[in-house]
């Protein structure tokens, strides 16, 4: 505790080890696709901001701000949200594909692309039957 209140007074960073409470516990992840409805406004909030429109937030820290890769991230984990049976694997592997094909036409800096393939050849796979 000592070491923490003279590097409050030095100017430097308090050191995790030396709080008197230990460790800090790791932030959980502020994003996650957890039900349907997640992963629906997820694909709109992408589709409005991807590949480098993405906000920053202030109340998270610069490793947790939103990128292009954290958003398809995000995307993949709706697939196994929205068909987590057996039985639909191959069109999570198909849905997997329209991600990746989606994500190097934004890579690619086709925005118009990316948003189409990722409307018609993902959403549109995912809620229309």
């Amino acid at each position: 505790m000592v070491n923490w209140f003279k590097n409050m007074f030095a100017g430097k960073s308090a050191n995790a080890d030396d709080s008197p409470l230990g460790k800090p516990e790791p932030r959980p992840d502020p994003y996650r696709i957890e039900t349907v409805d997640d992963l629906w406004n997820h694909i709109a909030y992408v589709r409005g901001y991807a590949p480098n429109h993405f906000k920053e937030e202030d109340f998270l820290l610069p490793e947790e701000q939103m990128t292009l890769d954290r958003a398809f991230k995000l995307l993949d984990d709706g697939i196994d949200v929205a068909y987590p049976e057996a039985a639909f694997s191959q069109k999570r592997v198909e849905l997997r594909d329209a991600l990746s094909r989606a994500l190097q036409a934004y890579r690619a800096g086709d925005e118009i692309a990316g948003a189409t393939i990722l409307q018609d050849d993902f959403e549109d796979r995912i809620f229309k039957t």
